[in-house]
């Protein structure tokens, strides 16, 4: 039996270069040229199925995302592309030209009768043959490639409605920001001294490690500057280290539901 791959291993080989062998497949960190190609896709790999409707939270991952595809192509006549979009994430994250969709080299094998998915179907690039890939194992291949571009798969465990409230607080209170991508490849260039050429070869790993490092430091340096004078935080400096981020401390609202029944505590008698 193959050892399980880790976190580490997926990132070291996302940043080294090299592939993650599972299953059949080899799976790649996806380069900075395709960051926008795979921002559509995200938002369905690192869906959270725990906010999907009742009728489809007990099934798999990909059997709930393709009964939301068959209930919104009942209702409106379109499936709503979440399968599709999986299917486009699997082909950036091997590597294959994402014409292969059109030309069916990665599709899904579904029981006609119970609307079920069966498995996916991705042809050899070597022309020998296909390999299929279940629901189950889906789940393992999602955390990887995941892991790989520097996200991780959702805790389902998370309170729901209390994680979205601070989300949408955090937005509310976010400045208006124009999101251009080729400004945000030019800015940590810049940082880097790297052309915008260079940055664009970069895995969307690297990209995020070093942009989130570029913040960190420029943060800890402001917040080293407020604190020399006389700046107080509460619960203490947010940027206390230039390399490595605060721990973050997890309150009752949004700490893991499991997690939460083993919390003590203190009552005043």
């Amino acid at each position: 039996m193959s050892k399980a791959v880790t976190e580490m291993d997926a990132r070291s080989a996302a940043l080294s270069g090299k592939p993650i062998e599972i299953y059949g497949l080899k799976l790649w960190g996806i380069q900075m040229r395709q960051y926008a190609e795979w921002a559509k896709c995200k938002n369905v790999w690192l869906a959270r199925q725990s906010t999907f409707p009742v009728f489809c939270i007990s099934m798999t991952f990909l059997d709930a995302l393709l009964a939301l595809d068959m209930k919104a192509l009942d209702e409106t006549g379109r499936p709503a592309g979440n399968i599709n979009r999986i299917l486009y994430g699997l082909a950036l994250a091997m590597r294959y030209d994402v014409e292969c969709l059109n030309e069916r080299d990665i599709t899904i094998s579904m029981n006609a009768d119970t609307r079920k998915l069966k498995a996916i179907v991705i042809k050899r690039k070597d022309g020998d043959g296909y390999t299929e890939i279940t629901p189950s194992q889906f789940n393992t291949l999602r955390q990887i490639v995941a892991w790989m571009q520097g996200d991780k798969t959702p805790d389902e465990s998370m309170n729901d409605e209390l994680l979205e409230t601070a989300a949408d607080l955090a937005e509310r209170n976010a400045p208006a920001l124009n999101y251009d991508l080729l400004d945000m490849e030019a800015s940590v260039g810049l940082a880097y001294g790297k052309r915008i050429q260079d940055v664009m070869d970069w895995t969307i790993l690297e990209f995020e490690t070093s942009r989130r490092a570029i913040d960190r430091s420029r943060k800890y340096l402001i917040c080293g500057i407020g604190a020399t004078n006389g700046c107080k935080w509460e619960g203490g400096n947010p940027y206390p280290s230039w390399c490595f981020d605060k721990e973050s401390n997890e309150t009752s609202a949004l700490i893991s539901q499991s997690a939460f029944g083993k919390t003590k505590v203190n009552k005043k008698e």
